[in-house]
């Protein structure tokens, strides 16, 4: 489906572009590059915290709903972290950087067809995946600190959701934590 949809957009600008004048011919091709920019950053998400708007509450309208995960949570943390990304250790950065791409791909599947609702269940199912799958518990003790600044009491323990993502982060780097003490 989202291959027809950009493959018509691209025959139909193709077509205008036809029997257009030079200036038509360039807002066109500045048209398609818009259309495959947003589709690509869609299908195989950089990390870019536009993936939030361009990808998901563009088109779902989530702010309006009880489920607004891509702009009041997705969106929200990914500017913190982007914000505060130089106060982490290199390996901190990289954890950032691979945790955003894998907390994307993951919502990937619902960039055509889903909900608000299926949209916010499969954010939260996947953040402790990708926090452990991209090494949180072998950060620093000093990115540690960093993450909960950035994050902020109320991201931790802000509601159900929250505390099981923290509990599931949690449990396997606690004997890391352990030994540290």
């Amino acid at each position: 489906m989202k291959f027809f949809s950009t493959f018509t957009t691209i025959l139909a600008l193709a077509a205008s572009a036809v029997t257009a004048s030079p200036l038509a011919m360039l807002e066109a091709t500045a048209e398609l590059a818009s259309v495959v920019d947003k589709r690509g950053i869609c299908d195989t998400p950089t990390g870019s915290c536009s993936f939030y708007t361009t990808c998901l509450e563009n088109k779902y309208k989530c702010a309006k709903t009880e489920f607004d995960y891509p702009t009041n949570y997705g969106l929200k943390y990914c500017k913190k972290f982007e914000d505060r990304k130089s106060k982490f250790s290199a390996k901190g950065q990289t954890w950032i950087k691979n945790t955003m791409k894998c907390l994307q791909k993951k919502l990937v599947s619902h960039t055509s067809g889903s909900t608000c609702k299926k949209i916010e269940d499969a954010a939260f199912k996947s953040h402790s995946d990708c926090y452990l799958g991209n090494g949180v518990c072998d950060l620093p003790f000093g990115d540690f600190i960093d993450i909960f600044i950035t994050v902020g009491i109320s991201g931790l323990f802000g509601g159900m959701a929250n505390l099981k993502e923290v509990a599931q982060t949690a449990a396997p780097c606690l004997s890391k934590f352990l030994i540290l003490v």
